[in-house]
């Protein structure tokens, strides 16, 4: 019997003892370990025995588990720290519809101890209290309400449920969906909800500038909750961890700004370029409260049970209140997830989602939020699970550069500080201070980072690999912020932008209003060099790896529909979108150095096409289908001949340039994923085609390549984001010695003298600091004393005896032009007169507005 011994803990801070912890947790599986005919528990360090609801997230080629997810309810006594090992064992799972089901009235009724709770259209409801959803705007025709899904965690005990919900909203022609999830313990009867809302409707984004004001907004005024129970319970009130339960048959609270040192940041300006927040304090009953952020809490008491109920991030998503009443009969509590009525900033965007929480526990919801996960880094690193992944990083000379990010003099959390980055459509994004460097106006000069790079990804390694909890929160903010407001959440727009990560504000101007949407039609024209000044989500800014481990480590529904949303995208910005317009496009613009040669059928050799390999390589691990596999090793053959003359790509045109080294990451990790399929496999013909490959670049690299600050004069603008991006260079290098062993010491040399190049410039520098340096050091260092690591844990060299040409040999002549009607037949195979208008109604708003 399989056990995994000690491979994370549970720590509960709080002096109070936690009964029923909802556990869901990704656990990454050695290679060949673990299957999905096996059943497991959980075992603390005192040997108590927990069922174990397990699903699989991903799986190894071999068809065993890469990623587990482990659903469970936990007990965490007070002030300790629970190590927990998984155990296999035979489970004898309970018949799931004892314990819930829904009627022929579309009720879902969830039967917990010692009550029901039923969920319908007029929201849930016990037989101690009731809660209906709100959702206010102007001119509505009607609502309806769906009971999606329902999905049940059960084991050897009935573990809890989660009820998918949708509200929409009609006003015309547009419509507003309120997904919500609501997650029942059956253990308790305890109640977790979130609840989404999105406006689908297309951008107008008239000369590609995305300002608020769009036609196609909506202003929502009230959305939240109403909370119902009979009044002769007891309702007391906590308005801060520092206060005092007080009760009053009246209370009214406010959050009407972040109330920090700069509530009044150019972060919150409106489409008249003023910001409409006026005060910065928390109102309480009309008077500012003398607390300036508030994160109230409701206790519902009687006599034999406790309630607390608690709106998450209540200040930092601001504007947001809280509204309680007294009646003869009832106590009425109203949460506002987002009020107008206190602050006006009210449109919801097209193609944007805002997302809330609210917890209805039995113990004090802080509590509960204060617990955390550390996965033990050790077990980690021995499975290769997580890529680019090793305890042994921590040894590298640059992690003590990463400390900035949480105690340098401007750190994550005080960069937030410093732009005012919170409210509901801010909190969680990184401050993209590096736009600041040269600003000397009292206010923040204010920009939006959108994931650039993946600092994510970046935050959740650090996270793993130090064991500090302050990088998973930032992570857990940040994945949240992209899922919802960096990604285009649309099919109804052109179909290179739809489902797209929009870019970081533009370079040197100010987001104005633009929000996270990059470009404002009031921005200065011309500010740099090929200054665009208008545009969309473009495939050149694309980061999908980071949701795709956030989604392995939580299950999160919204980070697994992002990877794929992002992927579906990007494929479609290069391969297009299979229609006759779509194909006239692409002819038209096959000589634009960003995008695929549709004649030629090559790819640009950049960092787009670098997104394009990842996100693809990204949706092989998330669906574990190898047409993606082979999918990324098509674009990588269809953008380098192994034949060809490196000289002639110019790499040494570095301000054009630069953005091959990307492109070879992506090629050595699609090198590292087929190191796992069998030696007898195709997959490992395809891996000595790129050992070839990076080969080739790693000897160009050694006799040409050389830090980029040593010739400032071929930048426009030197500064050490330069550096950071040198190292891609040492982790190429560092990864071609283990490849290819006759020039090792060569390559590694090489690295070695890049990387305390790097060392030494930004062990000095001011801007190492800067929000786009930290995560370049997050997404590409180790170098040498990473990849020692990795392969003592897994040989990165194939011995092989040759490479089978044939694999490959009908690739060979990719350069040659291809007749445009055979390029017309391959690309309109799917072709049909729906799908032609559709796309024509998304790409022209005259033949959309004419067809209807």
């Amino acid at each position: 019997m399989i056990k995994l011994s000690n491979i994370f803990a549970i720590n509960n801070p709080s002096d109070i003892e936690v009964q029923h912890y909802v556990l869901q947790q990704g656990l990454a599986c050695i290679q060949g370990q673990l299957t999905l005919s096996m059943d497991f528990v959980l075992v603390d360090h005192l040997g108590t025995i927990y069922p174990v609801h397990v699903e699989p997230l991903a799986f190894w080629p071999d068809q065993s588990i890469r990623w587990l997810q482990i659903n469970t309810i936990v007990a965490l006594a007070a002030q300790s720290q629970h190590t927990f090992s998984l155990h296999q064992s035979i489970n004898d799972v309970i018949p799931s519809q004892l314990f819930c089901n829904i009627d022929q009235e579309n009720t879902v009724n969830v039967h917990c101890a010692e009550q029901v709770i039923n969920i319908n259209h007029n929201g849930i409801t016990n037989e101690r209290w009731s809660l209906n959803f709100i959702l206010l705007l102007e001119d509505v025709e009607r609502t309806d309400f769906t009971i999606i899904s329902i999905k049940e965690y059960i084991a050897q005990a009935a573990l809890f449920c989660d009820v998918q919900c949708a509200l929409r909203v009609y006003c015309g022609t547009q419509c507003v969906i309120n997904n919500i999830k609501i997650r029942v313990i059956y253990a308790t009867g305890e109640v977790y909800i979130e609840s989404v809302l999105h406006n689908p409707a297309a951008a107008q984004h008239p000369n590609g500038t995305w300002d608020l004001g769009d036609p196609n907004s909506v202003m929502i005024d009230h959305w939240g909750c109403l909370l119902k129970c009979n009044s002769s319970k007891t309702i007391t009130t906590q308005l801060h961890a520092d206060s005092a339960y007080s009760s009053a048959s009246k209370l009214k609270v406010e959050q009407l700004s972040s109330g920090g040192k700069h509530w009044d940041s150019d972060a919150h300006i409106d489409q008249s370029l003023t910001s409409p927040i006026t005060h910065p304090y928390t109102l309480v009953d009309g008077e500012p409260s003398s607390f300036t952020r508030v994160e109230p809490t409701v206790h519902i008491s009687e006599q034999r049970l406790s309630w607390y109920c608690q709106l998450t991030h209540f200040w930092q998503k601001f504007p947001s209140t809280l509204d309680i009443k007294q009646s003869h009969t009832d106590w009425c509590i109203t949460w506002g997830f987002h009020s107008a009525a206190i602050a006006p900033l009210n449109e919801l965007q097209p193609g944007e989602r805002w997302q809330r929480t609210l917890l209805l526990t039995h113990l004090p919801c802080a509590v509960i939020t204060a617990i955390t996960v550390i996965l033990e880094p050790h077990y980690l690193s021995t499975t290769g699970a997580l890529e680019l992944f090793h305890q042994q990083q921590l040894n590298s000379p640059l992690q003590p550069l990463l400390r900035q990010g949480l105690t340098g003099k401007s750190h994550y959390y005080n960069k937030r500080e410093t732009a005012d980055m919170f409210g509901f459509r801010n909190f969680g994004e990184i401050y993209a201070d590096h736009e600041a460097e040269h600003h000397t106006g009292d206010k923040a000069f204010i920009s939006f980072y959108n994931n650039q790079y993946d600092p994510l990804l970046g935050l959740i390694k650090q996270g793993l690999l130090t064991q500090d909890p302050r990088y998973m929160t930032l992570a857990q903010d940040l994945a949240e912020h992209i899922v919802h407001i960096d990604i285009y959440h649309t099919q109804l727009d052109k179909p290179e932008y739809n489902g797209g990560l929009f870019w970081h504000t533009d370079h040197y101007l100010p987001a104005l209003s633009s929000t996270h949407r990059t470009y404002s039609q009031h921005h200065q024209a011309d500010a740099y060099e090929d200054h665009a000044g208008g545009g969309g989500p473009g495939g050149q800014h694309c980061y999908s790896t980071g949701l795709l481990y956030y989604y392995f480590l939580t299950g999160d529904p919204y980070a697994k529909e992002a990877v794929i949303s992002l992927y579906r995208w990007i494929e479609q910005v290069y391969d297009g979108d299979h229609s006759m317009v779509g194909l006239i496009l692409a002819i038209k613009n096959r000589h634009r150095v960003d995008l695929k040669n549709i004649t030629t059928n090559t790819y640009p050799l950049d960092r787009g096409t670098a997104n394009y390999i990842n996100a693809t390589l990204d949706m092989y691990l998330l669906l574990h289908d190898q047409y993606y596999l082979h999918k990324a090793f098509d674009v990588i053959l269809h953008t380098v001949n192994l034949s060809e003359d490196l000289t002639l790509r110019r790499l040494d045109d570095v301000e054009h340039n630069w953005f091959y080294t990307v492109f070879l990451q992506a090629v050595c990790r699609f090198m590292r994923l087929c190191q796992t399929f069998p030696i007898t496999t195709q997959e490992h013909q395809l891996w000595l085609h790129c050992q070839q490959l990076v080969i080739k670049f790693a000897d160009w690299m050694v006799a040409y390549e050389y830090p980029y600050l040593t010739k400032p004069e071929v930048l426009e603008y030197p500064n050490q984001t330069w550096s950071g991006q040198d190292l891609r260079k040492v982790d190429i290098l560092s990864f071609a010695a283990y490849i290819n062993p006759t020039k090792q010491k060569v390559y590694q040399q090489k690295a070695t003298e890049l990387e305390q190049y790097v060392l030494t410039k930004l062990s000095a520098s001011e801007e190492t600091g800067f929000s786009r340096i930290q995560a370049l050091i997050m997404q590409n260092y180790g170098g040498n004393t990473l990849y020692t690591a990795l392969n003592s844990e897994s040989q990165l060299n194939i011995n092989v005896n040759k490479h089978d040409e044939a694999c490959t040999a009908h690739y060979l002549d990719m350069h040659k032009k291809t007749p445009i009607h055979q390029i017309a037949l391959h690309n309109l195979r799917d072709w049909s007169i729906k799908h032609e208008i559709n796309q024509l109604k998304k790409r022209s708003q005259r033949f959309n507005k004419w067809i209807h």
